[in-house]
């Protein structure tokens, strides 16, 4: 999660957010990687915990 921080504080993107619309593809992926994995650890918490 540390590195997904420092994805989006770094100002060197994949796609730069000047660019409309697609300046946030490349953020709004990272994010929804992140929150996917999340929830994956916390599926395998839960499992983990009963």
């Amino acid at each position: 999660m540390l590195i997904v921080v420092l994805y989006f504080v770094n100002p060197i993107d994949a796609l730069p957010d000047v660019i409309p619309f697609l300046g946030i593809t490349d953020d709004a992926g990272v994010f929804a990687l992140i929150i996917n994995q999340i929830r994956v650890e916390l599926d395998r918490y839960k499992g983990w915990k009963q």
